[in-house]
């Protein structure tokens, strides 16, 4: 009789952690999906979109370019390129490479580090495009390292729309050559500022679920 109790208790508390866990991947999996949808169409600028006619209708400039990813950015040459055997773990500067770990490792090395500013970094191998707005260093070989042309291009919006659009595998080839090819529309300034308004906001809450997915699972398994 005893060991049926226990065993109905922990089944009843297993039960709710699968189900938190079904309910909050769904709500992950929704989240995600309105925000792919919002972001494409944001920057496709379908003209069939209505959000792209309110936020056009409101500039001054009721048009945007079509221009090539080459034409929007230029490349950074970092001061050094840091190999694996020089990654710490711990360190005063955060090290960067092309995979997909936000940051790999630490250096001391303050001769590797580009200075404090907002970067977009694209994986000639990997494909993998991050925003960066701290120092670091580039660990290993493959990386770009871009900013804007010019001041009529914000990095934020030039950085989500570079996410958007569709970089073609071509193995463990180098992708920069074509994907630097690739044309993306951009609007006049004060609207490429609405879409990085809107897309942050949906970026924030699709990592808040997914920073409060494990925690609060976790919590569960715990009790």
């Amino acid at each position: 009789t005893v060991q049926e109790e226990i065993v109905r208790i922990l089944d009843t508390f297993s039960g709710v952690v699968t189900e938190l866990e079904q309910k909050l991947e769904a709500e992950q999996a929704a989240r995600t999906k309105q925000y792919d949808h919002y972001r494409n169409e944001l920057l496709s600028f379908d003209s069939k979109s209505k959000i792209i006619e309110e936020l056009l209708l409101d500039s001054h400039a009721k048009k945007f370019e079509l221009l090539s990813i080459n034409e929007v950015f230029r490349t950074i040459t970092p001061p050094k390129k840091l190999t694996r055997d020089q990654y710490k773990e711990i360190g005063t500067i955060p090290i960067i490479d092309q995979g997909q770990n936000p940051i790999v490792g630490y250096t001391n090395d303050l001769d590797a580090s580009l200075p404090k500013n907002s970067y977009v970094l694209f994986g000639d191998h990997t494909r993998i495009i991050k925003f960066v707005d701290f120092p670091f260093a580039q660990g290993a070989d493959g990386l770009k390292i871009l900013r804007p042309k010019s001041n009529k291009y914000l990095l934020k919006y030039l950085y989500y729309a570079f996410l958007n659009a569709d970089v073609q595998s071509r193995g463990y080839s180098r992708h920069w050559t074509y994907a630097r090819k690739i044309k993306i529309s951009v609007p006049p300034l004060e609207v490429q500022e609405k879409i990085v308004s809107i897309l942050d906001r949906f970026d924030a809450l699709v990592n808040d679920l997914k920073s409060g997915l494990p925690a609060e699972i976790a919590l569960r398994r715990k009790q």
